[in-house]
């Protein structure tokens, strides 16, 4: 492993998922908070029954690899960066060199920031496994979002954007998942 930020990304195919009762494909929307979604989707003529949906995963990770020392930690601790995804979950500092106590992100979609979309983080610590805390905060007008550090441990970060399927898809909606993890000792 290089030292300093390593990116692994994972983009998959399209997939496909229905949803046989509407009330599940709300529960999905309010638990995603895509409120706009299910505004659109109450005052539109979509099924009641059978919806469907195409999705995308663009699931980074990043890895610190420790520089041999200090001096050469500046050079090459490199910062996260777009990988090129449709939807991105990018740090605007180092989470492995920034000791503060917010995590700064910003998503990105089509490589544009995208504003008041859903952020949750699932934080399990290093001393208690079992233990897993769950937090969400939106997306600023620039596709910001302050989330809280909570010390070592593990950090899944998440984020959904849903869009009509365009014509001729073989789906109702459209959405992409962006995840981005990590772990901190």
């Amino acid at each position: 492993m290089a030292p300093g930020l390593n990116i692994v990304r994972y983009l998959s195919r399209q997939q496909h998922v229905q949803f046989r009762e509407s009330s599940k494909w709300l529960q999905y929307l309010d638990y995603e908070g895509l409120r706009d979604v299910a505004q659109f989707y109450r005052q539109n003529d979509f099924p009641q029954h059978g919806l469907s949906e195409q999705y995308q995963r663009c699931a980074r990770a990043l890895i610190w690899g420790k520089p041999p020392s200090q001096a050469a930690m500046a050079e090459d601790a490199k910062q996260d960066r777009p990988t090129g995804m449709p939807l991105e979950l990018i740090f605007l500092d180092n989470p492995f060199t920034n000791s503060s106590e917010m995590f700064t992100l910003k998503l990105l979609y089509l490589s544009k920031p995208i504003a008041d979309i859903q952020v949750r983080i699932f934080y399990r610590p290093s001393a208690q496994k079992d233990k897993v805390v769950d937090t969400i905060a939106r997306t600023d007008q620039h596709g910001a979002v302050g989330l809280p550090r909570f010390g070592p441990g593990d950090y899944l970060l998440n984020a959904v954007h849903l869009i009509p399927a365009a014509p001729g898809q073989q789906a109702d909606w459209q959405s992409y998942w962006a995840s981005l993890s990590f772990t901190l000792e």
